[in-house]
């Protein structure tokens, strides 16, 4: 009632909700590669991915280089990904452009895990 009222257009944020969908997976996949099972998915949560998450919290402009390191790192581009996918007229760009990020992200992690367990098997 209230947005009828007020004359605000826009689109229905339900009909995005796939897209949000693949947006989770898209920033999920780059830390399920490094972690096969439940108990090193923990692990890997608990020391890796909360020092990364405070790094990626730093804004930019009060420590360029943590935000450069930030954007080596898929949470960044997941941010970038959702405010589009949510809130852009027109997301396709910015959506386009950060599912490319995390891709590369996620196949130069999926790497790193695959030489990682060599050498722990070797």
């Amino acid at each position: 009632m209230i947005i009828e009222v007020g004359g605000v257009t826009g689109g229905d944020p339900w009909e995005r909700l796939p897209l949000l969908a693949v947006g989770l997976v898209l920033a999920g996949a780059p830390l399920g590669a490094l972690a096969k099972e439940a108990r090193s998915a923990s692990l890997v949560a608990v020391l890796v991915v909360m020092p990364i998450v405070f790094l990626g919290l730093i804004p930019a402009e009060v420590v360029p280089l943590a935000g450069w390191l930030s954007d080596l790192l898929p949470f960044t581009h997941a941010v970038r990904f959702f405010r589009s996918a949510l809130y852009d007229l027109s997301p396709w760009p910015e959506v386009a452009r950060e599912t490319l990020w995390l891709l590369v992200l996620g196949g130069i992690f999926g790497i790193l895990a695959r030489v990682g367990a060599r050498r722990l098997l070797a």
